[in-house]
Order: C-alpha cells, then structure tokens, then sequence
C-alpha cells in the first residue's frame, strides 16, 4: 500500500515540475514574502533587495536561478562559455581533486564527456569581484544537480524522497530539461594563472548592487500543509571582502542580508493552488 501512494506522489510531482508556471501556481506580483532580518550592507541593499523578491512569485523563489532583473536596481553578472581549448586547464583548476589519485590524461576523457553532454559546463568573466579596484577573472562552474528542484507544497520527507526518486528514474535528456527550467548549481572560482585564489559558493548566481558585487543563494520550501513551516525560511545574499595572499582560506566572503519569510504571508496563501 505505502508503494502505491510512493508512486503516486513521484507521479504528482513530477507532473507538477513540468507543467506551465500558469496552471501549477498563483502569479503573484504584490506578496510580502520576505522581512529582512539581518542587514551588515547599509546601502540600500537589503531593502531594495526586499521590494524586488517580494514582487517575484514562489516558484523563482526555490529554484537555482536569479529572478529577471532588467527595470530593478540590480544588474545581472553575465559569463561566457570558456573556450573548448581552456576546459581541461580550467577544469583542473577548479575541480582538482579528480586529478589526485588517477592519470590526468585519462580522468579528462571522462571529464569531458560530462561537458560534451551538457551535464557540467565553465563560463568566464572579468569583473572586481572583491571592490579593490582589480579586475579578477572569475570562473563559473556549473552542474546539473537535483537540490536546484522545488520541493513544491506538502509533507517535506514524502516531497524530499519523490524528488530522489524522479531525480534516480529519468534521463540525462529530461534532468537537462529540469536543469534548463530551473537553474543549475554553481559555484565562482577566482583564478589567477594556474592556480585557484578561492571559491564563491552562490548557486542561484550573482548580481551587482551600486558597483558591489554579491551572491544569491535562495532554496525555499514548505514543510507540511498542516504548519505551512518552513524547512529553509531565508534568503542570503553574500560578498567577497578579501582575497588574502599565502593564505588558507584565501577568500573571505562576509553576509550581506539575510531576509526571512514572512510566514504569515505563507499561511495566507495556498501555494500552489490546490
């Protein structure tokens, strides 16, 4: 009997993923999801950040990517694909531990397959990551990975395990899919000739705000219909502060806001429409 309803709630939920945005929940354009709760910028960040998420609606709000930012305060960070010639040098940079152990000639074949067939992929960018004045190049790398899917609206273990599960029984061409829909995981590496000078960890993506560049990191879900608790109830947003010289770790990133759910606002709104 627990198979059956185990089916029939991986059934629901992979519907759900692949339906249109229209038919699988409310559009909302004046929610007060958020409240900020911590703010260490005082620019204008967290409040400008406040007004702008909370015109998004749920759905942008759980996956791997950073909301439309064209007419807001914000400006998006844009990378390009590395050249096919950089990808071993690049990936051996910032992923090195694959190479330890095997013959890096061999470990790359394989490697390279993963970025032939759009399961891993490295973009580039020369930006003032840290605000010195100095131009860094900043390498994003990205995975399809199954944590950037919403968890949707219900019991959060049941949700949890059907997402496992969806993630286990399809194929590399539907996870691309998925990945396309709802983001991919990334991670920012600040290289300097050969060597990695540190990892910013921002899987939805970064943005800039008044020349300062910042992470995003946004991973909402509700935890059962019953409290409409939620399991992950905050946005962060971070920024690099330092690169440190002969150093372990050599970059530093400091918070910049935290805003959290306002979960009153959740438990006015059935999300999504049932």
């Amino acid at each position: 009997m627990f198979r059956y309803f185990l089916l029939f709630v991986f059934t629901f939920f992979y519907s759900a993923l692949n339906a249109e945005p229209a038919t699988q929940q409310k559009i909302a354009t004046n929610n007060s999801w958020f409240k900020v709760s911590k703010d260490e910028q005082y620019n204008g960040l967290c409040q400008a950040l406040t007004q702008f998420m909370n015109q998004q609606p749920w759905e942008a709000l759980q996956s791997c990517t950073v909301p439309d930012m064209s007419d807001s305060p914000f400006e998006a960070v844009i990378f390009t694909p590395a050249a096919e010639e950089d990808l071993a040098k690049l990936d051996r940079i910032v992923d090195p531990y694959f190479y330890l152990y095997e013959d890096a000639d061999e470990i790359w074949q394989k490697r390279k397959r993963l970025y032939q067939n759009g399961e891993l992929a490295l973009k580039e960018a020369w930006l003032d990551i840290n605000n010195d004045q100095i131009t860094d190049h900043v390498v994003e790398y990205s995975s399809i990975n199954s944590i950037c899917l919403p968890l949707g609206y219900g019991d959060y273990d049941q949700l949890k395990k059907s997402k496992e599960q969806l993630w286990n029984n399809i194929s590399l061409n539907e996870r691309k899919k998925l990945a396309e829909k709802y983001g991919f995981f990334k991670s920012y590496h600040v290289v300097v000739g050969y060597k990695k000078e540190g990892v910013f960890s921002s899987p939805s993506g970064l943005f800039k705000f008044k020349g300062q560049t910042y992470g995003y990191e946004s991973s909402l879900s509700i935890k059962d219909t019953a409290t409409k608790w939620a399991i992950r109830d905050f946005l962060e947003t971070s920024y690099v502060s330092t690169i440190k010289q002969n150093t372990n770790p050599k970059l530093v990133t400091t918070t910049g806001c935290w805003l959290h759910l306002n979960k009153r606002q959740v438990e006015n709104e059935r999300l999504p429409v049932e």
